[in-house]
This record gives C-alpha cells, sequence and structure tokens, in this order.
C-alpha cells in the first residue's frame, strides 16, 4: 500500500494541513522565525522540510523539495499581488535557505518591515507568513525575553505586576516608542501563532519574533538562549539592554555584554544573578533602570560639558550601578563619548576602578584612556599609561572639561604615534598637546610622553 506522507515547512505562525489530490503528498506549513534585518544588508530567508508518515507528528528532513518565498506586504501595506522574491531547493538537512535584499522595495536604506510568505512550489494553496524587520540604523534596539512557559503568568510582561503600578505591556509600549523591540523566545514554530495571540491579548507591541536555533536543538534551553542572543548581538551591535524575568535570561544577557533588567514573578527565589543584572519586582522600577541605560550617551555628553551640567550628570550615571556599566560599554566606540565611557565604566564597576575600563589595543585607545585619566583625575592610572611611569610624574596633567583631535596622527615608526589634542576648560581657554604612544612588546600600547604643542592652531 502506497504511503502517505506529510511534508513539513517549518517557518512560520500557523499549521495548515493541505488537502491534495489524489495519490499526492499533503503539505503542512508552521510559522517559524521572523528575521532581524541590518540596514543595507541582506537577509536570510530560512525554511526546512520534514515528512512522516500517517499518524507521526514529524520525521526525517527532505531533500530537494522546492520552496518558493512572496512578498505580501511592505511597510504594514499590502501589495496588489504578491512578489515572487525567489525558489530554493532544501538540502540534506531538509533546509531550503534564501538570501533577499529588501533595497528594491524600500530605498538603499533597505530598512522598514516587511511581510513574506513561503510555500512548497508544488501546491498553490497554503501559504505561511513570517515578518522580515530592518530597523534605522540610528534606532536602538531593545531585546525582550518572553518565556513560553510563563505565556500566562501574571509576571509576564503582559501584566500588571503591583496594584496601581504600570504593567508590563505598558512599559513595553513606552519604550517601543524610542525602541525596536525584540522579542526572543523559546516558543516552537509549530504553536507560535498561540503565542502571537497571547502577545496581542497582553497588549505587547509589534517586533519580530525570533525562535531560538534550530541548529542547536542537542543544547539545553539556556544555552540556546545565549547562543541566540551572543548572534544577535554579533551582528547588531546596537542591542545594549536585554528585558527578561529569569537568572537565566539575565547570565544569556550579561555573558553578550549587555546590561540585563530582570522582573522575575519571585524576587526572592531568582537565585544568584551575574554582576551587570538589575532585579526588581516592579515594573516602575524596571522602567527607570532601563530609561536610565537609554540616557546614558546623553548624560555621557553632559558629563564634557563640565559645570552643574556635569555634576548632574555624573550623578545620574552612579545611579546606573554595575548592572548599567554595559549600557556605558556600547559608547566606547563612539570617539564622541570614548574618554568619558571609560572613567564612567570603570565608576561604575568599583573594584580596580578605572583601571579595569582602559584600553590599551591601540595609540587611539591608549590616548583616549590618558585623557579620561586626566578628565577625571586617577594619577594611578596615569603612571601605569606610561611605558616609563616616572615620566608621567612629570608630565603636565591638564584640567579640562573637552577635547578634540587635530589632524591625522603622524606615524613616526618605531619611535611610535604622534597625536595632537587641544583641551578646552570650562572658561573657555585652550592648550595644545602632543601625545606620544608607543607599541609594547606585547602588542599593547603605551604613552612615551607628553608635550605642550607649538605652532599648532
Amino acid at each position: 500500500m502506497k504511503r502517505t506522507l506529510q511534508m513539513v515547512v517549518l517557518i512560520g505562525a500557523g499549521a495548515r494541513l493541505v488537502a491534495a489530490g489524489a495519490g499526492e503528498s499533503r503539505a503542512l506549513l508552521v510559522y517559524g522565525s521572523d528575521v532581524l534585518g541590518v540596514p543595507g544588508a541582506a537577509v536570510t530567508l530560512s525554511v526546512g522540510v520534514e515528512e512522516a508518515p500517517d499518524g507521526a507528528d514529524f520525521g526525517r528532513p527532505v531533500a530537494g523539495e522546492a520552496v518558493e518565498f512572496l512578498l505580501y506586504a511592505v511597510g504594514g501595506q499590502r501589495l496588489a499581488d504578491p512578489a515572487p522574491i525567489g525558489t530554493a531547493e532544501t538540502d540534506g538537512e531538509g533546509r531550503a535557505t534564501l538570501g533577499w535584499s529588501p533595497k528594491a522595495w524600500s530605498g538603499p536604506a533597505g530598512t522598514g518591515s516587511f511581510e513574506v510568505g513561503a510555500r512548497l512550489a508544488r501546491v498553490s494553496v497554503v501559504q505561511a507568513r513570517m515578518e522580515v524587520v530592518v530597523p534605522p540604523a540610528e534606532r536602538p534596539l531593545l531585546l525582550v525575553k518572553l518565556d513560553a512557559a510563563r505565556a500566562v503568568s501574571p509576571s509576564a510582561p503582559g501584566a500588571a505586576s503591583e496594584p496601581g503600578g504600570p504593567s508590563g505591556s505598558a512599559v513595553l509600549v513606552e519604550l517601543a516608542e524610542r525602541n525596536q523591540l525584540v522579542y526572543v523566545t523559546e516558543v516552537e514554530g509549530r504553536t507560535a501563532s498561540v503565542f502571537r495571540a497571547w502577545m496581542k491579548r497582553r497588549g505587547l507591541p509589534p517586533g519580530p519574533v525570533l525562535l531560538l536555533a534550530d541548529d542547536a536543538a542537542s543544547l539545553s534551553p539556556e544555552e540556546r538562549h545565549a547562543k541566540r542572543v551572543r548572534e544577535l548581538v554579533q551582528a547588531n551591535p546596537r542591542i545594549a539592554i536585554g528585558l527578561g524575568a529569569t537568572a537565566a535570561d539575565a547570565r544569556a544577557f550579561v555573558a553578550s555584554g549587555l546590561a540585563a533588567v530582570i522582573v522575575p514573578a519571585d524576587l526572592d527565589a531568582v537565585g544568584e544573578l551575574p554582576d551587570g543584572a538589575f532585579a526588581t519586582s516592579s515594573w516602575a522600577s524596571a522602567y527607570a533602570a532601563l530609561r536610565q541605560c537609554e540616557m546614558s550617551g546623553e548624560l555621557l555628553r553632559n558629563l564634557g560639558r563640565g559645570g552643574e551640567e556635569a555634576r548632574e550628570a555624573q550623578r545620574r550615571l552612579e545611579r546606573l550601578g554595575r548592572a548599567g556599566a554595559a549600557c556605558v560599554d556600547r559608547l566606547r566606540e563612539d570617539p564622541e563619548f570614548r574618554s568619558a565611557a571609560i572613567y564612567v565604566s570603570g565608576m561604575l564597576r568599583g573594584g580596580d576602578g578605572l583601571w579595569a575600563a582602559v584600553d590599551v589595543s591601540s595609540s587611539d585607545a591608549v590616548r583616549d584612556s590618558l585623557l579620561a585619566a586626566w578628565r577625571f583625575g586617577d594619577p594611578s592610572v596615569i603612571e601605569q599609561l606610561y611605558d616609563e611611569p616616572p615620566v608621567g610624574e612629570a608630565d603636565p596633567v591638564p584640567a579640562f572639561d573637552r577635547w578634540e583631535s587635530l589632524g591625522e596622527p603622524r606615524d613616526l615608526g618605531a619611535a611610535g604615534v604622534v597625536h595632537t589634542v587641544r583641551l578646552t576648560g570650562e572658561d573657555g581657554m585652550s592648550g595644545t598637546y602632543e601625545i606620544t604612544c608607543v607599541r609594547q612588546p606585547d602588542a599593547t600600547w603605551r604613552i612615551r610622553g607628553v608635550e605642550p604643542a607649538s605652532g599648532v592652531t
């Protein structure tokens, strides 16, 4: 007797069985995961196909099955007719992948939201959908872990956590006004439609819902979550904060360099949290911590302006505590914030203070670390930044509120690299200095000397 097969396509939010003609296979399409893209880059659409005899839920992967991808909507506006994107065949693992650039539909930046469908090429009556979201480069990303097992728990983001206080959904709606929310969940694609319905009932704002990686199925849920977060942060360095509900969530966020804000069901039972995590039972407190992280760039800018504005900025930055150090660390890559971020990161972490946060990996980095030590006053760090500490003791330690680099660094070969900077005090008076940096045998950099510059305007 001929066996009847089910072709299972793992791509989307609902599952539907297709009645095919006599002798044909039956197809079941399941929404798996949305896609988070990077501006200007292609995205990868991926589906998998499995076969199973009648009575079995799922079975072996199917190779050589053609899957067709189509575009249904751009920016919430539905196309008059679905636009073909392309077709891909499943490999030996039953997975079909297709690279697609949204630029043709949204201009050179390639940003926006896109509704994409997929179907078996030989089946025309069943389609499944996924959201492709490419946020603008200037829009911050906020990672939100939603626990599928707790989707109906009173402590989940959609429910109020305290009488008269804000609900988790209300906090997320507020955050979504300034951030692109990116959801991560361990829910399986086969039940994602139920999960999305729960999100809608709870009033959670829209955002891509990313499932844990299929290729990590042999790992534990915590390991899969950590792997997924790590991949997301590597591809999207703008992600600086993670919001979750468990100590495992906190560990996954902190391991990837994110600030972690955790709102557990039972604060007393949450267990040991890693450094860099803030836990609270109040959504109002969670919002305050998240907002402080969001504002860290503005506060660092104020810190460099001097006067009462700088003092107030430092007071507010101190409230971040160790849990907020990651919010500041991400700004060390921005020349405008680098020296202030080095100082604040060390201040928040405590312990060895500023020295624990300095960067000596390049001449630019060691220059900025010296500026941070000058600006915020730590003589011991200044000495350690020199290749010969006595020279550091004798060199000037200027007072200033802001600085700027003048021209390109001068490369002196084995003698080092010279950076010229202008330092401006709160009174508006400026001074110019030449900072010579030298490479050490271990490939790190140190300061060789500092001299007031002459003939520089």
